[in-house]
């Protein structure tokens, strides 16, 4: 056997091994935050998004009203459809649904909103959002026990005036960050809004498995959340045995070539 022909059946191999194995660890789940669907809020007209999307995926509506709840959201499937055992729990809110006229309508291509999974105009264009004084909160449960997650929160409205929401992440370690949400051509000309979403890398689940989002008013009298992503991060040994793996079969096809 030839070495490139070597090469390319022995590629070959490795790919068949890593990859299903790869996409089954590196889950990614979308959650829509304000659709509460025409039928049920028509004046507020916020709407859910629908699975799957323009880009094939999947994604998780947690809807609410007026001042009222949220809804939580059980077994959330992730992006390729697939249920799990992670859910979303809302312990406090206060504020109601914004409506798809209040968020994002243009998103330009030079933005970091124009390459994530969350740029979907029902995601993007409607929000939960808190009006008085207080934190809306709410929980991702049954995720691994310490196990690195990454997270992407995405909050904007569309408003001259600046405004700001303070987001807290707790897992075995706490976060914050101020977001900014609208603003005077924050995002370009004529787009008072923001299209950069608040990227956390690598971060671990408490020891019963939870991660909490908390936001509160920082400026301008609201805060928002629009849309989030959650992506299982692959434990190293995972990835070790999976190198461990190809290696042991590059070795084989080796010895079976000297023969």
């Amino acid at each position: 056997m030839k070495a490139n022909t070597l090469l390319k059946a022995t590629s070959s191999l490795i790919a068949a091994i890593l990859l299903p194995v790869s996409g089954a660890q590196a889950q990614t789940y979308l959650v829509d935050f304000g659709g509460a669907g025409l039928s049920t809020q028509p004046s507020y007209g916020a709407v859910p998004t629908i699975s799957p999307d323009t880009n094939g995926n999947y994604w998780n509506n947690s809807q609410g009203g007026p001042g009222g709840q949220p809804s939580n959201v059980n077994n959330l499937v992730s992006a390729l459809n697939l249920t799990s055992t992670i859910s979303l729990t809302w312990t406090n809110w206060g504020g109601g649904v914004a409506t798809a006229t209040m968020g994002v309508t243009n998103v330009p291509g030079a933005s970091e909103l124009a390459s994530s999974p969350l740029n979907i105009a029902t995601a993007t264009g409607d929000s939960v959002f808190r009006s008085t004084a207080g934190t809306n909160r709410f929980f991702l449960d049954g995720l691994t026990p310490g196990g690195l997650y990454n997270i992407s929160i995405f909050a904007s409205r569309t408003a001259t005036n600046a405004r700001s929401t303070l987001f807290t992440v707790a897992g075995l370690s706490t976060i914050t960050n101020v977001v900014q949400t609208s603003g005077t051509d924050l995002s370009g000309a004529g787009l008072n809004y923001s299209t950069t979403p608040w990227d956390i890398l690598d971060f671990a689940a408490d020891t019963n498995g939870q991660i909490a989002v908390d936001y509160t008013i920082s400026t301008g009298g609201f805060a928002y959340i629009n849309a989030m992503s959650l992506e299982v991060v692959p434990e190293p040994s995972t990835l070790g045995l999976l190198g461990l793996a190809a290696a042991g079969t590059f070795m084989h096809v080796l010895r079976r070539r000297r023969r």
